[in-house]
């Protein structure tokens, strides 16, 4: 016969093994690396969990992140996603290997994305991790897809500067220097993550990033921290709350926007769109409003581009005819609105004026009444002399 304490401990093992974690192996498409995530098992309807996308370290073997991170995947519900990566082993950590950071972006990217259509994952809840070797794709990844992280942390950094992006105009993505980043190390670390460390955290704060923490834990080596990571993380997530709930919303809200985009176009969904990005300035979060204003702006930017050749080429009634339709079919976006104005400036030119005439005396000209015509001419050369529209018409009188 069982004792009690005997029979109370075999329950709480089966307890365990019914909560244990799900884990999901797959692999992405990307590069096709192997990948593993960890689900909180027992998720209520609708219930989304944060994600913890943590990137292996030297070995670089995304399955040895897993073990580690089983217990505070239950402990806390929390998802937890890794890959296999290149550049935490010795391939990629100098300057002109570029090929593998590329790879390892894009193999990271494919994986989360992967991620979220197995997982109901909060996607204002993500953060990117990783210690020693994997400590160059995190901050690589982090600091130039902020919209995607809560924040970052490197633990026993490997540190080179070209991981700090410093030309805006290359990045897709706008740097955040309001991006919570958390750098540590062991008080007994190797000497390059001690110094790696402390590097990044200098650099990170010369180059403008504000909200940088930085620890040191005590008779610690150089092995990953669990807890130092874990106390940080939980402090974030509850701190940011209020924030993410807004930002959820949001979401919500451009989700149902790209999906009539998809349908096609019209002025009442960027009226939407616009609506959006005010509703993210008002409440001082990033949903996607911007990358979506970019993305359905890019026609329109090279409408405005066609529109100042035609200028620069004297044909000022097209170029404004071309400014006219951009207002009219994006007027509720800055690009619209950037087209009125720039429609109403050329307007006002003496060049645009002396074109709206010269078009009227080349239709009489076409026709052959030359009388209207060279009368219309002779009065663009007296009224406009210095413009595009006077060269023609004293070409064509001749």
């Amino acid at each position: 016969m069982l004792r009690a304490p005997v029979i109370l401990l075999l329950f709480a093992a089966v307890a365990w093994a019914q909560d244990e974690a799900e884990t999901h192996r797959f692999k992405e498409p990307a590069h096709n690396r192997k990948c593993g995530m960890l689900v909180p098992p027992k998720l209520r309807k609708k219930e989304t969990v944060p994600l913890l996308l943590a990137l292996p370290d030297t070995a670089g073997l995304g399955s040895l992140e897993l073990d580690r991170w089983r217990h505070e995947a239950m402990l806390n519900r929390w998802a937890v996603l890794s890959l296999d990566i290149m550049t935490s082993r010795k391939r990629g950590w100098h300057p002109k290997e570029q090929l593998e950071m590329q790879e390892d972006m894009e193999a990271t990217l494919a994986a989360l994305e992967e991620a979220m259509k197995r997982a109901p994952i909060d996607k204002t809840a993500i953060i990117l991790r990783g210690h020693s070797g994997g400590t160059y794709l995190t901050l690589w990844l982090g600091l130039r897809r902020p919209d995607l992280f809560l924040g970052i942390c490197g633990d026993g950094v490997v540190f080179f500067k070209e991981a700090i992006p410093v030309d805006d105009k290359y990045e897709k993505v706008k740097p955040d220097l309001d991006l919570p980043i958390l750098l540590y190390r062991g008080e007994l670390d190797n000497t390059r993550a001690r110094k790696g460390t402390e590097q990044a955290r200098d650099q990170l704060k010369k180059a403008g990033y504000k909200n940088v923490t930085y620890k040191t834990v005590p008779k610690l080596g150089h092995l990953p921290d669990v807890k130092t990571f874990v106390t940080w993380a939980k402090e974030l997530l509850k701190s940011t709350k209020k924030q993410r709930q807004a930002v959820r919303k949001l979401l919500i809200e451009a989700d149902k926007i790209r999906a009539q985009l998809a349908k096609g176009t019209s002025r009442s969904v960027y009226s939407k769109l616009a609506k959006l990005v005010q509703q993210e300035a008002k409440a001082g979060v990033s949903a996607g409003g911007a990358e979506l204003v970019a993305e359905v702006s890019k026609r329109a930017l090279t409408l405005m581009q066609q529109a100042k050749t035609m200028e620069a080429g004297g044909r000022m009634v097209e170029a404004a005819e071309v400014y006219a339709d951009v207002d009219n079919t994006y007027f509720p976006l800055p690009v619209g609105k950037a087209a009125r104005a720039e429609k109403k400036r050329l307007k006002q030119t003496d060049a645009f004026k002396a074109d709206e005439i010269l078009r009227k005396a080349l239709r009489y000209f076409n026709r052959g009444d030359k009388d209207k015509a060279f009368t219309l001419f002779e009065k663009i050369m007296q009224q406009y002399p210095d413009t595009p529209a006077a060269k023609i018409a004293n070409e064509t009188m001749k």
